[in-house]
């Protein structure tokens, strides 16, 4: 091969590196095609396999060897690498007829053709088809094979790779490991195992510094009440009198138990997120175990199919099927992408839409208050000498006012990442959701009708804001909720469709494997046979001669 560029490849520098990576097979489909390499370095592995018509292994060998010209494949290197495969040993001895008629039943096959090998000409019965298949035709002008052999089971020439029971008992299980553990959706659990972990974790951080900050204030508490226990000295101390300072001890000490009965609270709180903590590592280490099972599971199912069917050309019905599955896997995924940012949407929604309803609640409460302030401006005495009512009165509108200000500019936050997240959620105007999150209250020097009037008016027009952001939420939050049903029943049909195909096309896989260890055997059995020495039947000694002959009769 030349070490020139990929792209500058010719038809013929191509049908050279194919047969270095010992696709032969595939030489008249590139020649007929006029396949330059160019051709090979923009085509992907799908398009190759639509364009071409070969398999997507195939085509996964093809991309894979480019980067050198096909210089570091070595078929008898890589199978003799492989611990998987299963190759007779150096000076091993040949199995016996009798020991390879014993291993065929213990395949358990059902029977079907298997037309991806190239096999010696071999006639036999049409075999029944794998279920759910329809029949295929059997090529004629194959001779009968050695007796005992199922007739239904074509005899390689030359298998690719030596493909044993253990080898086919080893597949099976391990694509039964793969549908169980995608039917646990155990990759899909991780992520959101780790997410919770992760929130679990920030949590706990924030705890810790509330536990030591109680702790402070504990301390500070205890040193108090110990030091007005020891008769330490404060302004007033002895015109109080001992009534009076035996009344502030106690409350000293009553501040210093419900500290320390905070302490214990939060103590304790730590100590079931801890174990909260510990369970979802556990979790987490469980899940990323199996995840790495599974990983490991198709990372030798990719390698050991290659090995398998290596130069073999394409089973119809097994493409088909493979087809299917590539094309359910994008969707599968785009779907499920979809599931998440909805979710993701819906979640940030719900949590604006609680905020919005505290804040509706908040301004509701402090309208309220506007209008007793107001109306308890006409019995001041003075223009600017409140009572004490209401001061007490303006303290909780105030109060209110900041708090529902704090929920509000949550909610708009939250719901403007929801809409960064689904641009196309209706009602919801990032606008109206930016002059709402700015909103804000006088707070007036001088407090007197005119100045409560407004504040009044202001609350009272943020209240009908607060209205209309609330409605328009919801209405997104039910426009949320309906496309995240919709996309969860897509995700069912298409996992489910996946992993019925999946399950279709793994089971083919098997038929195919355990019809190419069956003739492998058969093929090794009809060596055998063939290779037993004929034993040559010896003459019969002569009989022992007559009395009469050995004695002549006296006369």
């Amino acid at each position: 091969m030349s070490a020139k560029p990929v792209e500058l490849w010719s038809s013929s520098e191509v049908l050279e590196y194919l047969h270095r990576i010992n696709l032969d097979a595939l030489v008249p489909k590139f020649k007929e095609h006029e396949i330059k390499g160019e051709d090979l370095v923009m085509l992907t592995e799908s398009e190759m396999k639509a364009d071409i018509g070969i398999t997507k292994l195939q085509a996964r060998r093809i991309k894979k060897y480019l980067f050198d010209g096909g210089a570091s494949y070595n078929k008898d290197a890589t199978e003799d690498a492989a611990p998987h495969i299963s190759q007779p040993a150096p000076g091993a001895t040949t199995p016996t007829p009798a020991a390879l008629t014993e291993a065929i039943p213990a395949l358990n096959v059902s029977g079907g053709s298997f037309s991806r090998l190239a096999a010696a000409p071999q006639p036999t019965a049409p075999p029944a088809a794998p279920a759910g298949y329809p029949p295929m035709a059997v090529p004629a002008g194959y001779p009968p094979i050695a007796q005992g052999i199922p007739v239904s089971i074509p005899v390689p020439a030359a298998p690719p790779v030596m493909v044993d029971p253990a080898i086919v008992r080893r597949y099976d299980e391990t694509i039964a490991l793969i549908h169980c553990l995608e039917g646990e959706a155990v990759a899909v659990k991780l992520p959101a195992a780790k997410e919770a972990l992760g929130q679990l974790q920030r949590r706990l951080g924030e705890e810790h510094a509330k536990f030591s900050e109680l702790q402070g204030q504990q301390e500070k508490a205890q040193k108090k009440a110990d030091a007005l226990e020891e008769g330490e000295w404060y302004p007033g101390k002895y015109l109080l009198g001992k009534k009076r300072n035996e009344k502030k001890v106690a409350g000293a000490k009553q501040v210093a138990e419900e500290a320390a009965r905070k302490v214990v609270a939060a103590a304790a709180l730590l100590e079931k997120l801890h174990a909260q903590e510990a369970a979802q590592k556990q979790a987490v280490a469980h899940l990323t175990a199996k995840v790495s099972q599974l990983q490991e599971a198709k990372r030798w199912e990719e390698a050991i199919l290659p090995q398998v069917f290596a130069g073999v050309a394409g089973d119809a019905q097994e493409n088909a099927l493979e087809r299917e599955v590539d094309g359910l896997a994008p969707q599968l995924q785009q779907v499920r992408q979809y599931k998440v940012s909805y979710s993701k949407a819906y979640e940030l929604t719900k949590a604006a839409r609680k905020q919005m309803q505290g804040a509706q609640e908040l301004l509701r409460s402090a309208f309220g208050l506007a209008g007793l302030d107001v109306a308890q401006d006409f019995f001041r005495p003075a223009p600017f000498q409140n009572s004490m009512g209401g001061v007490m009165v303006d303290a909780m509108k105030r109060a209110h006012c900041r708090q529902a200000t704090q929920l509000v500019a949550a909610g708009c936050g939250a719901i403007v990442r929801a809409k960064e997240i689904i641009p196309d959620m209706p009602r919801v105007e990032l606008k109206n959701v930016k002059a709402l999150q700015g909103i804000g209250f006088m707070d007036m020097v001088f407090d007197n009708m005119v100045s409560d009037m407004m504040a009044r008016q202001k609350i009272r027009k943020a209240v009908g804001q607060v209205d209309g952001m609330l409605a328009d939420i919801h209405h997104a939050e039910r426009w949320l909720e309906g496309w995240l049903q919709k996309v969860e029943g897509d995700l069912r049909g298409l996992e489910q469709r996946y992993a019925t195909t999946k399950q279709q096309l793994d089971g083919y896989r098997r038929s195919l494997m355990h019809q190419m260890a069956q003739a492998q055997l058969a093929s090794q059995l009809a060596q055998a046979q063939a290779t037993v020495p004929v034993a040559v039947e010896a003459s019969a000694p002569p009989p022992p001669p007559s009395q009469a002959n050995q004695y002549p009769s006296l006369i």
